[in-house]
């Protein structure tokens, strides 16, 4: 599967769980994060290619060790995320990332609540 452009170069790629639209079941997915974007595979297949400039934010779980975060993309609908091992890494690369290309920081949002669903930076 070719997946990256010769302008891309790979930052991260690890398995990851998705959750289906605050539902209670979660499918398993490749998080694969370039230079210029963040695509959700599953299988041998890209579902998503999200570009890191079009990041609006992203909310993180702050209860116990929880290890969910959402992606905040305001021209679509966000995504949810579980990382058991490499939340904290996608995290900062995400970040990092952002800044490099947008010149400015990437809002990060600390939640305390059990589930991290129907959260937006749109209104």
């Amino acid at each position: 599967m070719k997946l990256l452009s010769p302008s891309e170069t790979l930052l991260f790629a690890d398995k990851i769980e998705k959750w289906m639209f605050c539902g209670n079941w979660k499918q398993d997915r490749t998080i694969v994060i370039t230079t210029e974007n963040i695509y959700n595979v599953k299988k041998d297949k890209i579902k998503r290619c999200l570009p890191i400039s079009k990041l609006g934010g992203i909310s993180k779980s702050l209860v116990g060790t929880k290890t969910e975060f959402v992606l905040h993309m305001p021209s679509e609908y966000d995504y949810r995320y579980v990382s058991k091992q490499h939340r904290g890494e996608i995290l900062e690369i995400l970040k990092h990332r952002y800044a490099e290309k947008m010149d400015d920081n990437l809002t990060i949002f600390g939640i305390k609540t059990e589930k991290l669903c129907h959260v937006s930076t749109t209104e």
